[in-house]
């Protein structure tokens, strides 16, 4: 009893400029048009992961904001922390990730480059059935992803390896969190490439939730190079 075999949740970060919020889909919005994303350069396997995120903020955090963030915290008080929730798609260039995992090399090229974190509205937490997300009803909760009409992933919140409290409880451990984080919680099987011109949803289902929705389509452009 008390030995816990789950490996601890893991992290990395992704930089600010690969954040693309979807502010033409607004929360309640069931039926978004897809928001046009340029398809990145030095890639040719670009891969899809549909996500669910937590969004930082409140009053517990506006509280220590000159301190560097809240550290430490409790599972018990960690969804304190949660201003909103949403879904989001992590673009990974897969080629330059394969590459760097057998040099041993980080992920940034592969995991950070600009606007590989498309997001939807946030949704606050007020405006969903908070019980039904971070408690024992998580299991009728699930992520969907869908490419081009098809669903590819589908998986109840309740598959997470750690829950929400656990996953920023540790995340408190190595970093102080602070208003205005976004935290990704990872992604079920079914991941997969991306072609241009490809649709992708990403949204949650089964509560009220359901208005945590995300619309991208791939978009061949000039990526902002000189010509």
């Amino acid at each position: 009893m008390g030995n816990d075999t789950r490996e601890p949740p893991f992290f990395f970060l992704k930089p600010a400029a690969s954040s693309l919020v979807d502010a033409s889909s607004p929360p309640f919005c069931s039926s978004p048009a897809p928001v046009a994303l340029p398809f990145p350069q030095a890639t040719s396997n670009l891969h899809f992961e549909g996500e669910f995120y937590l969004a930082l903020g409140g009053p517990a955090l506006s509280m220590q904001a000159d301190s560097g963030g809240v550290r430490g915290i409790s599972p018990e008080l960690a969804t304190q922390l949660i201003f909103g929730v949403g879904v989001a798609c992590d673009l990974t260039r897969r080629d330059l990730q394969s590459a760097s995992k057998s040099a041993r090399r980080p992920w940034c090229s592969s995991k950070g480059f600009d606007m590989s974190c498309p997001a939807g509205a946030v949704v606050p937490v007020e405006d969903v059935q908070v019980a039904s997300i971070f408690g024992d009803g998580a299991l009728g909760v699930f992520l969907r992803t869908c490419v081009n009409g098809k669903e590819v992933q589908r998986a109840p919140l309740s598959d997470m390896t750690w829950d929400v409290p656990h996953v920023l409880s540790h995340l408190s451990e190595l970093w102080g969190l602070q208003e205005g984080d976004i935290v990704l919680t990872g992604t079920p099987a079914g991941v997969g490439p991306l072609e241009v011109d490809d649709v992708v949803d990403v949204r949650l289902v089964g509560s009220s939730a359901e208005s945590a929705v995300l619309s991208i389509m791939t978009d061949e452009t000039s990526n902002g190079r000189l010509t």
